[in-house]
């Protein structure tokens, strides 16, 4: 993946420690050096996304509930047990989640990136740490779900926190708002739900007005499952409903009935493919977002068929996102109808398949067989208030791109439920490049601030009439860097990169640098003493925008980033 920043290599060789105070703006140009030789190369952003993959931890978030539902506290590591394809593995990393924890940690980051804007209209404000994809499955929802539907965006607004992102995604790809902390608008999104169903012909949701009544369900369990007994009710319904019961046309409903069940095999696939693609851009969507992210997934469900492997697919782009994904079966407490078969009941667990699938994959919650929607909901967006992080080192794990699954056990014999995702796919194998472009694109899309390779980092706004620019100013600590000696020169790769954030999470510019050092003995003691300091300006429109800076030391792959937010004033 390649990280949506504007890329810039900059080769400086330098003769005294001024030749290290560096000013870029934010078309990529240098403006101002001293003693370097220069050598840039641009290219611009794509639309990649950032996706975490780290290959020595696999960390997951664990839920233990009681008999009522209740999180459980007070576990410690020696409480857990770990199973990766069925070996122990030794619980390296431990952490305990409270309500306490998340305010002093989210206190913590809007202390250290919060800055004061220079100019007028300026003032302090805290940057967005979660963002919440709301994805309604009007693709798949009847009339009355969408009824059910439309009353929960009270219920989930209520849920979401102030400084949360909310952003309004659909399965049939008309019904979208990107991420937005106006609940006005998400309302009036909300408000426009309906059964949007992809495919034109009717029988791909089994119309009780078609002749003969097939859903894809049925079909599905002909054509795939070859159901001999499930044909037969077809063929005779098509007998009745278009021959009047005539048996002499036997053959003619026939061949009616089996054009109908490929008619609606075909559409439902076809819708099901499709519904899956705006799935799985919204998770990319949301995965481009700095922060904590949580897709909550309102559906009654759908049948998989041929889309198994999309399933799968779905849920190991999310485990590498770090996505959790909340899933709302909108049906509620099922309760079958007059005369309805055993069959039919069937088909309505299996409906209910990829939602428990999305849920458990990702270690998230799956909400069902229940009236109690709103309350549903607020649980799908409400942050449980005991987690438990476990972090641990695979052994001998393979670039190979293989399921692990994943057995979270209490070495107690408490009664407890455990919530926790079931497995991961091992990471492919790469080349150094790519793994360094993977763990750079994972920390810059990250809000963690972390290391000492940067001293500071501070952001201005500075407006001369309409023009906005903001000035990044990075102090780099060189005693920090792990120089190597190359042709009796102290060499180094320092890699710094910035992206700038709006006030909702967006991506907005950025900027790669490279910096190649080959210094001598004294050239290196001046750059100890003096520092390094770098530069960068950005020209921007007025608004609230969060800056972030990456430092990369190539000799030992040591990181450090830090955050800081600016105001600039109309």
């Amino acid at each position: 993946m390649k990280t949506r920043v504007l890329l810039l290599c900059l080769a400086m060789l330098g003769n005294s420690a001024t030749a290290f105070s560096i000013a870029i703006d934010s078309t990529g140009q240098a403006q101002a050096t001293a003693n370097a030789d220069e050598k840039a190369e641009v290219a611009l952003p794509d639309q990649g996304i950032a996706i975490r993959v780290n290959v020595n931890l696999v960390q997951m978030r664990v839920v233990v509930r009681d008999s009522t539902g209740k999180p459980v506290e007070g576990l410690r590591r020696e409480d857990f047990q770990l199973y990766d394809r069925g070996k122990l593995q030794s619980i390296t990393a431990f952490e305990v989640e409270t309500p306490e924890s998340r305010r002093t940690k989210r206190e913590a980051l809007a202390k250290a990136q919060t800055v004061e804007g220079l100019s007028a209209g300026g003032g302090k404000f805290s940057f967005p740490d979660r963002f919440v994809a709301l994805v309604i499955d009007d693709t798949h929802l009847s009339i009355q779900d969408a009824v059910h539907v439309k009353m929960l965006a009270g219920p989930f607004l209520e849920a979401v926190a102030q400084t949360d992102r909310v952003g309004v995604f659909s399965t049939s790809g008309q019904l979208t708002q990107d991420f937005t902390n106006d609940t006005d608008v998400v309302k009036r999104v909300l408000s426009g739900i309906s059964p949007r169903p992809l495919v034109s012909n009717v029988r791909a949701t089994g119309s009780r007005f078609e002749c003969p009544h097939v859903t894809y369900g049925m079909a599905e369990q002909i054509e795939n499952n070859h159901d001999a007994q499930a044909m037969y009710g077809v063929v005779m319904e098509t007998l009745q409903c278009a021959f009047r019961g005539d048996k002499e046309k036997l053959p003619y409903a026939q061949s009616m009935a089996q054009t109908a069940v490929h008619q609606v095999l075909r559409a439902g696939e076809a819708e099901n493919g499709m519904t899956f693609r705006y799935l799985e851009a919204a998770l990319h969507r949301l995965a481009m977002m700095p922060g904590e992210r949580i897709m909550v997934l309102v559906s009654p469900g759908f049948l998989l068929a041929k889309h198994v492997l999309d399933d799968a697919g779905m849920v190991e782009q999310a485990n590498r996102a770090g996505i959790v994904i909340n899933t709302l079966d909108v049906r509620g407490l099922y309760v079958p109808r007059g005369g309805e078969d055993m069959w039919n009941m069937d088909v309505q667990r299996e409906q209910s398949t990829v939602l428990a699938s999305f849920a458990y994959g990702t270690g998230g919650t799956f909400f069902h067989n229940s009236n109690d929607l709103g309350g549903g909901l607020r649980m799908a967006v409400t942050s449980p208030e005991i987690c438990y992080v476990l972090g641990y080192a695979p052994k001998n794990l393979k670039p190979d791109g293989r399921y692990h699954t994943i057995e979270v056990v209490l070495t107690g014999k408490q009664k407890y439920s455990i919530q926790a995702r079931r497995g991961y796919y091992a990471p492919r194998k790469m080349n150094l490049e790519e793994q360094q472009r993977q763990e750079i694109d994972d920390a810059v899309f990250s809000r963690e601030e972390m290391g000492n390779l940067l001293l500071d980092l501070q952001a201005q706004s500075l407006t001369q009439g309409k023009a906005a620019r903001v000035n990044v100013l990075s102090q780099v600590a060189v005693k920090s860097i792990h120089f190597r000696k190359s042709d009796g020169k102290n060499a180094d790769i320092l890699r710094l990169v910035t992206a700038i954030f709006d006030n909702n999470g967006n991506y907005v510019t950025g900027v790669d640098k490279v910096v190649t050092m080959k210094l001598d003995d004294t050239e290196y003691e001046e750059l100890i003493r003096t520092g390094m300091t770098v530069q960068l300006n950005f020209d921007l429109k007025p608004g609230k925008y969060l800056v972030r800076q990456l430092a990369r030391d190539s000799a030992t792959g040591q990181m450090s980033a830090r955050n800081r937010t600016v105001v600039i004033g109309h």
